[in-house]
């Protein structure tokens, strides 16, 4: 019988816990100031000021500055500062069933779905079972590009039952939407709750040209199963997000005394 065993916290593969915890620690309170648009004109105070804004060390400061560079946020120009470089992320919550074009100021103007194919093929076993259909069933796979002020933001790779999705493959101009709007509006299907799983991924080869980022940039995955108010999943999909220009928000409801705590997963 196997008998799992713990890390200790003393790890001597471990760098330096009390130096490495400070630099992560800054390194994520200016990531966080960074994102909430604190630094006015996107330029950071000198070193000397940022030592004391954070009352920490000049070697403390310089390695959290490098991760920050690294992490594509940050760039120091020699003579001139260290400057912001990311784009500001959107806030994008997935506690209510809509798309990110509902949230924006703007939305519908600013978002826009671009597709790259479509096929009609059999669904495969794993296809099948989410769909709620005998696999080998006609389905419609559908791969698409969501912009947002005209830059790539997400890559998603939808299945659909043939009928009655099909006819969208002969309709081009309909895939140029939302299908929060476009499934109830042309097919008259009440949507219901969207139901998500979320993780981390880097982009890969031929991921990384269509969302415009190098090879091993972060990337949140998200699995989707969009279904109807009747509990039938209409969409299953996996997407690809820019995870510099989007962040997945949520409200954790506390459990209180008595309730019963519902299953929900966050993706």
């Amino acid at each position: 019988m196997a008998v799992m065993t713990s890390t200790r916290l003393d790890n001597p593969a471990w760098p330096d816990r009390q130096r490495a915890g400070a630099v992560r620690t800054l390194r994520d309170l200016i990531a966080a100031e960074i994102a909430a648009g604190d630094f006015s004109r996107g330029v950071l105070p000198s070193e000397a000021d940022l030592v004391v804004r954070y009352a920490t060390s000049r070697g403390i400061l310089r390695d959290a500055l490098a991760l920050l560079r690294r992490h594509g946020l940050v760039q120091r120009v020699r003579g001139n500062g260290t400057f912001v470089v990311a784009p500001a992320r959107v806030r994008h919550g997935i506690d209510t069933s809509q798309d990110i074009s509902h949230e924006l100021v703007g939305g519908t103007a600013r978002t826009g779905w671009i597709p790259l194919h479509g096929n009609v093929l059999p669904a495969p076993p794993f296809i099948a079972g989410h769909l709620g259909i005998a696999p080998g069933e006609p389905v419609v796979n559908l791969e698409r590009v969501t912009t947002l002020d005209a830059y790539p933001l997400t890559l998603r790779n939808s299945w659909f039952a043939a009928d009655p999705f099909a006819e969208l493959l002969d309709d081009p101009t309909a895939l140029h939407t939302s299908f929060y709007d476009l499934i109830p509006d042309r097919f008259g299907v009440e949507l219901g709750d969207t139901e998500l799983t979320v993780t981390a991924e880097c982009a890969d080869e031929v991921t990384a040209p269509v969302l415009g980022v190098e090879v091993g940039s972060a990337l949140l995955k998200l699995e989707r199963r969009l279904l109807d108010v009747h509990g039938t999943v209409v969409e299953f999909s996996t997407a690809r997000l820019r995870s510099d220009r989007i962040a997945l928000t949520a409200v954790m409801n506390s459990n209180r005394p008595g309730e019963i705590p519902g299953e929900r997963t966050l993706e």
